[in-house]
């Protein structure tokens, strides 16, 4: 995955090697980011929030190239697990903080 900065229009694009799992979809659609035909990427606002959720994606899908899980067993528990991998992934809990910390700031 790659992250790119769009200055023009102060948003930040993800390109996928390849389609990204059905997890990961939903994962952006959950967080308002929306897809580009034309440029083939993920797209949503420059903020902080939003960078730390595109670099969480990435470290998650440098992990499970690393560890090489079968394609299969991804997508024969991908739905079941779906709602577990979104509420237990540290992303979330990091969103918050920094979500938290702007309120104060």
């Amino acid at each position: 995955m790659r992250i790119v900065n769009n200055y023009e229009y102060n948003s930040i694009e993800l390109y996928f090697d390849g389609k990204p799992d059905e997890m990961t979809r939903e994962t952006l659609k959950m967080f308002k980011w929306r897809w580009n035909p034309k440029k083939f990427c993920w797209y949503n606002k420059n903020t902080v929030e939003n960078m730390a959720l595109a670099e969480s994606l990435n470290k998650s899908a440098d992990e499970m190239k690393e560890k090489k899980i079968p394609e299969s067993y991804s997508e024969k528990y991908e739905k079941k697990l779906n709602h577990q991998w979104i509420l237990s992934h540290s992303w979330i809990v990091y969103l918050k903080q920094v979500m938290k910390k702007k309120k104060r700031h």
